[in-house]
């Protein structure tokens, strides 16, 4: 089975969206695989973006990156194999095919990468604050990581 997916970017402002959206990916690549054992394409809104971050996101989930440049990263997990292309509006799009790339194997792998990827930008985001802390007249007085992965980052104001 094959499924195509066109991932469209989601601004900071939308990520209820992104959230309805995952809620409702399940259903759309449900219809879309019912229709018949052709390959169908569903939009799915996503923050998505950067190759770097995606391809972290992919490893994070197991995945075994077989090609990767600017605008094209082909990952592989058992039984099912990826391949996300990037337009030159900047929008990816993920064709996934192999033995187990059904709908719901489709809707669960993107759930797993889609979260591996916040956790990918989280943790670049802290990264770039510690790293801007001291231009900044602040010190880093303590970091926290809560259960959930929320970070919590203290600064004083130096003097």
């Amino acid at each position: 089975m094959s499924v195509s997916l066109v991932l469209v970017p989601a601004v900071l402002a939308g990520l209820p969206a992104v959230i309805g959206a995952a809620a409702n990916l399940r259903g759309a690549v449900s219809d879309a695989a019912a229709q018949g054992p052709e390959p169908h394409e569903v939009r799915v809104r996503t923050r998505m973006k950067d190759i770097g971050l995606l391809t972290a996101a992919a490893e994070q989930t197991g995945g075994i990156i077989r090609e990767a440049g600017d605008h094209r990263l082909m990952v592989e997990w058992p039984g099912i194999t990826a391949i996300f292309t990037r337009d030159d509006e900047g929008i990816w799009g993920a064709h996934l095919d192999g033995p187990d790339a059904g709908a719901e194997a489709a809707v669960e792998l993107l759930q797993r990468l889609d979260n591996a990827y916040a956790r990918q930008v989280q943790q670049a985001l802290v990264q770039r604050l510690k790293e801007r802390v001291d231009g900044a007249g602040l010190q880093l007085q303590s970091e926290q990581v809560e259960e959930d992965e929320t970070v919590t980052l203290v600064l004083n104001v130096r003097s």
